[in-house]
């Protein structure tokens, strides 16, 4: 079989077919890089879904939402989980979101000793200080939670960059 050649001696161009840059994700077909996933309600195959994400991470991610209390505040806070790099964050930073719908609000005054001691901004020691604080003042008090937040502070039981990221979650009681 022989070659047709135009008969200005270049070989004619073909066109490529339009690449799909489409996806199928729980069976909706979605743009690559439309796909926005909630951290706060997403699951292990929806974290995968994001580039950069395997069972590894979203295994992290999710362990790092549980000991948050149930949810995340801010996307950034994914960089607090250990070796969570600026790079892998800044290729999913526009695939993820926080809704203020879906933050759960974490209670100092209800929660045990044990749940204080695995949130990431408390850790076991300062867990025990709020405790025995809670024993020697007692929960009443306290006329909200704020007010013991910054009474820890005062006491030096909690570190004020901590208290901060804390009050995030107090505000969503």
């Amino acid at each position: 079989p022989s070659v047709k050649v135009p008969a200005s001696g270049n070989a004619q161009k073909r066109e490529a077919p339009a690449k799909d840059t489409s996806r199928t994700i729980y069976g909706q077909k979605v743009e690559k890089n439309r796909y926005v996933c909630n951290l706060n309600t997403a699951d292990s195959a929806a974290l995968v879904q994001l580039y950069g994400i395997g069972g590894y991470y979203a295994n992290k991610i999710l362990e790092y939402r549980d000991r948050l209390g149930g949810s995340f505040v801010h996307k950034r806070q994914l960089l607090e989980i250990r070796d969570f790099t600026q790079e892998r964050y800044n290729a999913i930073e526009d695939n993820i979101a926080v809704f203020e719908e879906d933050i759960i609000g974490f209670s100092l005054l209800q929660s045990s000793t044990e749940a204080l001691g695995k949130h990431p901004y408390i850790g076991k020691y300062a867990a025990r200080g709020i405790g025995t604080y809670l024993r020697l003042k007692g929960k009443d008090a306290f006329a909200n939670e704020l007010q013991l937040l910054e009474e820890l502070v005062k006491e030096h039981i909690l570190t004020e960059n901590n208290a901060l990221r804390l009050r995030e979650y107090l505000l969503h009681l």
